[in-house]
């Protein structure tokens, strides 16, 4: 049943589907030259926003994310505890990696449709942190990222060891090194997660095939 109002008076609508109450709220008509539908999107900070920019790529022109940070625990629970706004039609949940960690919290989301978990089993920025820890000194990257740039240069405020610290301690520290970090690594960050997700490319093209199944759920023109 769906409420409209026509010609000032309320009517009960019966039989009308979602996408018709999406266009009605949204006062919009089915059409080539309509706004494009977005699907919403909740992450747990602006660092997991740009790990899933650079790995959906113009798949992105669909989404519209959130600008809040919500912590993961909270995410899942929303998610579990089927609220409205957290579950599918109405948004796309993404996860860090390192939820698949947490075997009580995986449970809750595992067969959720529409929740994707980054690739690894660690914070997107300590995956990189590790990725690039792992590079020859010698290797071409440092080069094309700025001049003067190297390994010493990527972990001079911020050590590798402290990236990786437990709890929360080398948490925050590795999101301190992550930005401290972006203005050599381009726009988006593309200049040093292109190459991560290339040496991925198995859990980089898994993640993108579940989007591009998961997306098929939403409306969207």
């Amino acid at each position: 049943v769906y409420l409209k109002r026509l010609d000032n008076e309320i009517q009960i609508k019966n039989d009308i589907d979602y996408k018709s109450i999406m266009l009605d709220l949204n006062v919009v008509a089915e059409g080539i030259n309509r706004k494009k539908h977005k699907v919403m999107v909740y992450t747990e900070d602006n660092e997991n926003i740009t790990f899933a920019k650079a790995i959906l790529k113009r798949r992105v022109s669909d989404l519209q994310f959130i600008d809040v940070s919500i912590s993961c625990s909270m995410l899942v629970d929303l998610v579990s505890m089927k609220v409205s706004a957290f579950t599918c039609p109405h948004s796309i949940i993404i996860l860090d990696g390192d939820v698949r960690e947490n075997k009580s919290m995986f449970k809750k989301i595992r067969n959720a449709k529409n929740v994707l978990v980054l690739p690894g089993r660690e914070s997107p920025e300590r995956m990189l942190a590790r990725y690039l820890y792992n590079l020859s000194d010698a290797d071409g990257l440092w080069t094309r990222l700025a001049l003067g740039y190297s390994k010493q240069v990527c972990f001079r405020e911020y050590s590798y060891e402290q990236i990786m610290e437990t709890r929360e301690n080398g948490r925050q520290n590795a999101k301190k090194w992550f930005n401290s970090q972006l203005a050599f690594w381009g726009r988006g960050a593309v200049k040093v997660l292109n190459p991560l997700f290339d040496s991925i490319s198995q859990e980089r093209d898994s993640f993108v095939a579940n989007f591009d199944k998961m997306i098929l759920n939403f409306i969207h023109d």
